[in-house]
């Protein structure tokens, strides 16, 4: 359910409303760019590469402010891998 507050794209969605939704298209755009090679091997690494470059495009601490949550919810959709 995308509604949920225990959903991934709910969780984002919040992010982006908390750091604007511009530098998370600009975070966005430039992920979606990587060549594949340039992409973390797991999804972990992939997530956090994400929120890396969210914390770059926004100048704000998104590691900080949601690893709780983001963590609850990639154990709920990734199996905690």
């Amino acid at each position: 359910n995308v509604y949920s507050p225990y959903s991934l794209a709910y969780t984002l969605g919040r992010i982006a409303d908390q750091i604007g939704w511009d530098a998370f298209t600009q975070t966005f755009t430039s992920f979606y760019k990587l060549p594949y090679n340039a992409l973390p091997s797991t999804k972990l690494g992939k997530f956090n590469l994400f929120l890396t470059k969210l914390e770059d495009y926004s100048g704000q601490q998104v590691f900080s402010s949601f690893t709780a949550k983001v963590r609850q919810i990639f154990r709920i959709y990734f199996n905690g891998t």
